[in-house]
């Protein structure tokens, strides 16, 4: 069923507000009873009982209203009480009005504190199960996720928190923050640097699982907690929150302070007094701050074009006056400060050089590593990243542009429109870039189910509905499909998951169509979470191929027993495997590497096929045969690669076996060329 106002337009007299109450004329004969299907529905749960006084009812106003543009809607967080002036005025001659008791009032707001803290318990739930499995089986992936834990295991490991390293070079492309957080749950949790890699992803779990409870909060400030509910599920259910979740990065932390600050935005944006709130304002400019530290001026971008846009938009500098600007700027400089101080002491200005001009300047000028791509990627990658939420959304955009004018749907487009166009216009583009701009889209899809704009009563509505489905069955064949090219095997119990989980979906999709939406999205992301869970927790970490860095440090700890062996790569260099062999790996050219393994008493060489003829003649006479070969995937490209191990000391040859010989590569250069651990190689 979809949520639609009823329609008063045909009342001969109209009911007229005073103070918080809403005075009308009783119902006659004519009017129809409540419940007779005579109207679209209601939500009798959401408005207290009417008393009638002589001729007239006596109700509190509709906690439901249709977006009105004056900023009355119902503020689940925080319900605002009428101004003293707004009490009612008695006659004289006018009998007494009896006034509703004040413990009914605060046995309200009782009820819905209670209620919000009962749905962000089931969505903090919900989404633990949604984005938890596959965050201790999935392998660390390339390239910034393993740069990231690395860095962040050289952190504990040298007890240094203010200097950021990756093997001997300077991490300097961002803040501190997330290292911070990282270390912080790895020394909580009783580990040291060799902490699992689960431990390491836990602040970006919690981080996406509190994302998706301040996305319900927002909605609830903005339309009721029906909007926020409908809201953050959409929103956790977009795959880019499900891959993000996962991954030890600043995204998902990034998202987490970016949505507390548009909260408070939020609030004193849909106050009609807009009056200055101390709490929302201390919130506002500590998650500045602290989301400064975790990635730099992102948050400024996205929360400063929002202000900028409301001021614009209410044509009032309130919006930004109520969050104590002077004093706010003061705490988050008080916050960010002396890290920046103390960094710029440690690096004498690198840092600063490292992250401004070279990384941030150089996105906006150039696609870095190969990200480059025009306007309106952003826009066809939704499609995507999006997903289910995108096809909701589409077939919104003619109620939000009808209803634009609305402070709701107002502040979501200041908050969604300025910031897409600068990352559209951004050269160096990558999916997540956009991620903080997606539960604007979400909050949008929900106020138009709220607001009655998805009826689907035209086919262009339906088929954009149709497009949950098909994503589905297009996931499940696609995830199964890769499984069998990269491992040559079909995976029954993964095969079946999935398309378990598409039928689901197909369901929920049918009864999205029949306009029954918010049953159908319950069981459409019953069947999303199927196949996400199945495609994190089972599926990509049984892809063995994938996952080289893996296989090579498996291999590798098998091929020698001494205590602390001198680990050589050559012609692969990613950082997962730094990660997984420790900081003292070396990523050398084959006549260097050949130079450090003759000189070791105990080496394992893991050297590219391609670079093995330069390697075995540049040990001379103390060449050695392989005693293994690997073969794996680049999960950048998937392209097949092999390594052939060797061993120098106390090998376990015997366990491994002797490598089968590599077949001839006439294009291989004579010696692999150095290589930089900090630079992508395909």
């Amino acid at each position: 069923m979809t949520d639609q106002q009823p329609d008063t337009d045909g009342d001969n007299s109209a009911p007229f507000r005073l103070g918080s109450m809403v005075f009308a004329p009783a119902p006659t004969s004519a009017t129809p009873a409540a419940g007779s299907g005579g109207s679209p529905q209601s939500d009798p749960s959401d408005r207290s009982e009417p008393f009638r006084l002589g001729g007239m009812t006596l109700a509190p106003p509709p906690q439901h209203t249709p977006l009105p543009g004056d900023g009355t809607t119902e503020a689940a967080v925080e319900p605002m009480a009428p101004p003293p002036s707004a009490e009612p005025q008695q006659s004289k001659t006018e009998e007494p009005r009896p006034s509703p008791a004040p413990r009914k009032s605060r046995a309200k707001r009782v009820l819905i504190g209670t209620r919000t803290i009962l749905d962000l318990a089931l969505l903090a739930v919900f989404a633990i199960l949604l984005l938890a499995p596959g965050i201790s089986s999935l392998p660390v992936t390339d390239r910034d996720e393993a740069r990231f834990v690395q860095a962040t295991k050289q952190m504990i490991a040298s007890g240094d928190y203010v200097d950021i390293r990756f093997q001997d070079e300077p991490r300097y492309q961002k803040p501190v923050g997330i290292y911070w957080l990282q270390a912080g749950a790895i020394k909580a949790l009783g580990y040291d640097q060799n902490a699992p890699l689960w431990a390491y992803r836990l602040p970006s779990l919690i981080a996406m699982v509190v994302s998706v409870m301040l996305v319900y909060l927002i909605g609830a400030v903005l339309s009721g907690s029906r909007v926020g509910t409908f809201a953050a599920i959409v929103f956790a259910l977009s795959l880019i929150v499900g891959v993000e979740a996962r991954l030890a990065k600043t995204d998902s932390v990034l998202l987490a302070f970016i949505l507390l600050a548009q909260l408070a935005i939020a609030r004193v944006f849909t106050d009609p007094q807009q009056r200055p709130r101390p709490l929302y304002a201390f919130l506002f400019w500590t998650a500045i701050g602290c989301g400064i530290l975790v990635k730099g001026p992102v948050i400024v971008m996205v929360s400063g074009l929002t202000l900028l846009f409301l001021v614009i938009f209410s044509r009032s500098l309130k919006p930004l006056t109520a969050l104590y600007p002077l004093r706010g700027l003061i705490w988050t400089l008080i916050l960010v400060l002396p890290w920046f101080l103390a960094i710029w002491d440690v690096s004498g200005g690198t840092f600063f050089q490292a992250s401004v001009g070279k990384d941030l300047l150089a996105k906006v000028g150039t696609g870095q590593e190969a990200h480059g791509a025009p306007p309106g990627t952003y826009l066809a990658a939704a499609f995507l990243t999006f997903w289910p939420g995108i096809a909701l959304l589409l077939p919104a955009l003619g109620w939000i542009w009808h209803n634009k004018s609305a402070r709701p749907v107002g502040f979501l487009l200041a908050w969604a429109i300025p910031s897409w166009i600068v990352f559209e216009a951004v050269a160096t583009k990558l999916p997540h870039y956009v991620m903080p701009l997606y539960p604007a889209l979400a909050l949008m899809a929900a106020l138009a189910v709220r607001g009655g704009g998805l009826q689907m009563t035209s086919r262009w509505q339906r088929v954009c509905v149709g497009y949950v489905p098909f994503m589905a069955l297009l996931l499940a064949a696609g995830l199964n499909a890769g499984f069998v090219y990269t491992e040559g095997h079909v995976d029954p119990y993964g095969l079946a998951a999935c398309f378990i989980g598409a039928l689901v979906v197909i369901a929920g999709g049918w009864l999205m169509m029949k306009a029954w939406l918010r049953s159908g999205l319950v069981t459409a992301a019953l069947g999303i979470g199927i196949i996400y869970v199945t495609a994190f927790a089972w599926l990509l970490p049984r892809a063995d191929h994938i996952w080289a860095s893996d296989r090579l440090a498996e291999v590798a700890h098998m091929a020698v027993s001494c205590p602390n062996p001198t680990y050589i790569a050559v012609g692969y260099s990613e950082p997962s495997l730094v990660f997984q062999l420790g900081t003292d790996l070396q990523f050398d050219r084959a006549d260097i590497a050949a130079a450090t393994f003759r000189q070791s008493d105990c080496a394992v060489a893991m050297v590219d096929s391609r670079y093995d003829e330069a390697f075995v003649s540049a040990l001379g006479p103390d060449a050695v045969k392989p005693v293994v070969a690997v073969e794996a995937r680049n999960l950048n490209g998937f392209k097949p690669r092999r390594f052939d191990i060797y061993v120098r000391g106390l090998a376990a040859a015997p366990i491994l076996g002797e490598a089968p010989p590599a077949e001839p590569t006439p294009d291989a250069p004579d010696a692999a060329p150095p290589v930089d651990a900090s630079a992508p190689v395909n």
